[in-house]
């Protein structure tokens, strides 16, 4: 049985108030998809409203993880 975990994805700026709740089971993982969905036009994720959000919001260095 493999133990998942839920996490937020949260902006640093105390501003921002949208975030992204989710689960996985590799969080280290799950960042790098979450990166690259953010940055890389060809995702077909690329577009969608939390990536654009993040873009706008100083980009995904500038969110935080939190379990």
């Amino acid at each position: 049985m493999n133990n998942g975990l839920i996490y937020k994805i949260k902006s640093k700026n105390e501003n921002v108030l949208m975030c992204y709740i989710g689960s996985t089971e590799n969080l280290t993982q799950r960042k790098i998809i979450h990166k690259s969905n953010c940055y890389n036009v060809n995702c077909k994720a690329y577009n969608r409203k939390f990536y654009k959000y993040m873009r706008n919001n100083g980009g995904f260095n500038n969110f935080e993880f939190i379990i």
